[in-house]
């Protein structure tokens, strides 16, 4: 049987409240026995593919989603 599975998408994941927000949801999932898959978004596209690489190396199943918002650029 598989882990349970906790599902999260962080808006602002690169920022330090996001960031920091991303490493509370991999730690408790952690303690709970639960795999995490979290999609972080922010709009600085490297910023936010390192952060995903780092969730990754700590066991979460990350992605990374930069996005620009407002105007004529808006997703």
């Amino acid at each position: 049987m598989s882990a349970p599975v906790t599902r999260a998408l962080v808006t602002g994941a690169a920022g330090g409240i996001g960031r920091a927000v991303c490493f509370e949801l991999l730690s408790d999932a952690k303690r709970r026995g639960r795999k995490l898959v979290i999609a972080a978004a922010d709009q600085v596209p490297a910023a936010v593919e390192r952060l995903a690489t780092e969730l990754r190396d700590a066991g979460a199943q990350a992605h990374a989603v930069g996005h620009v918002v407002g105007g004529d650029h808006e997703i």
